[in-house]
């Protein structure tokens, strides 16, 4: 008699979702009529910014964020006014932000031979 065997097999993968990663700041309008736009500093050190983004004439924007060292990494923001001369304000407040760790998405794969 001819046996059937059937091996079940079950991958459990632990993987991350690869999501692109950002943050949303918003902020005040400066008072100062000949304000044009803004740009957005951003560092890993408190008051040392590494980054700018000039994001124009708006008071909110999202920034995107390296996704290495995610969950590890605490980014520090400030913003500064600008005017049509090119003359730009002192920075802002600054703000803080640590990405959560990833949570590892379990992926399992059933098959049968």
């Amino acid at each position: 008699m001819k046996r059937s065997v059937y091996i079940l097999i079950v991958f459990l993968l632990t993987c991350l979702a690869v999501v692109a990663l950002s943050v949303s700041l918003a902020w005040d309008a400066s008072p100062d009529a000949s304000v044009t736009g803004y740009k957005i500093y951003r560092g890993t050190n408190s008051g040392n910014y590494n980054y700018v983004t000039n994001v124009g004439n708006v008071t909110n924007c999202t920034i995107p964020l390296p996704m290495e060292n995610v969950g590890y990494v605490t980014y520090f923001f400030a913003a500064t006014a600008y005017d049509g001369s090119g003359l730009e304000s002192d920075f802002s407040n600054e703000v803080s932000y640590t990405p959560p760790k990833p949570r590892p998405v379990p992926v399992t794969g059933l098959r049968s031979l």
